[in-house]
């Protein structure tokens, strides 16, 4: 009985283990970042990985979830985003890709400029908390 248990808590040990870097991986600056913006607006960003990117292709109650491909549909990584109100003023800004989550916490009118290899894109978005809009920002060049 004693084995048994001994058993299952090293199974549970080496569960937690394999869980642990995934878990500090959003930690990471290039792998997934939060950006605390202002003016009540987060950025969240994932990493190629599916174990850095699909917790933010799933995650629930933000704004707007966005994902940055080239022409083919491939994940672009390292874009350069930034996020601005009405007023132009930057409210957030981070490398992500290829997924970018962002929340809000008053609706409104933002512009998201992004920038990959140097061509960038923007696009405006109306957004409310917790609407979970989603889009892709697509790099044709």
């Amino acid at each position: 009985m004693i084995a048994g248990k001994t058993r299952m808590l090293t199974l549970i040990a080496a569960c937690a283990l394999l869980a642990a870097p995934t878990a500090r991986a959003a930690d990471a600056p290039d792998a997934g970042a939060e950006v605390q913006g202002q003016g009540g607006v987060r950025l969240e960003c994932g990493g190629v990985g599916l174990d850095e990117s699909a917790p933010l292709r799933s995650a629930r109650g933000h704004a707007l979830q966005l994902l940055f491909t080239d022409m083919d549909g491939a994940w672009l990584a390292d874009v350069d985003v930034r996020i601005r109100n009405a007023a132009g003023s930057v409210l957030a800004e981070a490398r992500c890709g290829p997924v970018a989550v962002i929340y809000v916490t008053e609706s409104g009118s933002y512009r998201v400029s992004a920038v990959s290899a140097g061509v960038p894109r923007e696009s405006e978005f109306k957004l409310s908390p917790g609407a979970e809009v989603r889009s892709v920002m697509r790099w044709l060049d």
